[in-house]
């Protein structure tokens, strides 16, 4: 399912078009986006159908399809490439640190510059929770899981390495410094939710396919600045902790 934040109501998005969750549910499911993100409501959405009256969407309406999430936990330097690149060592257990959930904005809204003078962005993979739980394991993960976002990862640099103390979520955390969507995909939606990769597309700034592939690109004041293949993570026999478990601890 592609399910979507329309004008401020939740949505299921079928060949482009919208079904309004609370009209088509008789209000059985409210019209708050946040119970997209609710497991207990995917087998009333999956039954939701198209008719004659259903609206072409217009891409200028999409929100955040989780506008207020709880709390969002981010990893830092999961994938061998980005290690790597940043001269790191390769870790062995989750570099966790969080973003706060004012953040969070649409995947087509503006984040203002203001005076900060180095901002930068990283097109990321965002998992969206629909079922609590303590130290889940990892052969019980999906179990857990709404489904699956892009996301942009904006940061103040200077900020976030500013000494005496680096301001890791402070510095992630600006507001609209958390756009997510376009829509969030349940994990049937893909052949495989585990071997995803996030590639450019010419039609999309940000949108879903169900071949496996993310597409995306990263536009920065109209000019692309990043398109990116997902990498594979670290391999687990590495980690003394997986990342799913190191969340829910």
């Amino acid at each position: 399912m592609h399910l979507a934040n329309v004008n401020g109501r939740g949505s299921v998005i079928i060949d482009n078009r919208v079904i309004d969750v609370e009209e088509a549910t008789d209000g059985s499911i409210s019209s708050d986006p946040m119970e997209l993100a609710n497991n207990l409501n995917y087998s009333i959405l999956s039954e939701l159908t198209l008719n004659d009256g259903s609206p072409q969407l217009d891409e200028s309406k999409l929100g955040p399809p989780i506008p207020s999430p709880g709390k969002i936990i981010a990893i830092a330097i999961n994938y061998r490439s980005h290690a790597e690149e940043a001269k790191k060592e390769i870790p062995t257990e989750p570099h966790v640190m969080a973003k706060f959930p004012t953040c969070v904005t649409g995947p087509y809204s503006d984040i203002p510059m203001r005076d900060l003078e180095m901002v930068d962005y990283e097109a990321e993979l965002v998992l969206a929770i629909g079922k609590s739980g303590l130290s889940i394991s990892k052969a019980n993960a999906w179990e857990h899981i709404a489904g699956i976002m892009l996301g942009n990862d904006i940061s103040d640099r200077n900020e976030q390495f500013r000494l005496p103390l680096k301001q890791f979520s402070m510095a992630k955390s600006y507001d609209h410094f958390g756009p997510i969507g376009p829509v969030l995909v349940t994990s049937d939606g893909f052949e495989n939710p585990e071997d995803l990769k996030i590639t450019n597309s010419d039609s999309f700034i940000m949108a879903f396919a169900c071949d496996n592939r993310l597409y995306s690109k990263l536009p920065v004041n109209g000019d692309l600045k990043q398109v990116k293949d997902w990498d594979k993570p670290i391999d687990d026999k590495l980690m003394k902790k997986t990342i799913i478990n190191s969340c829910s601890y």
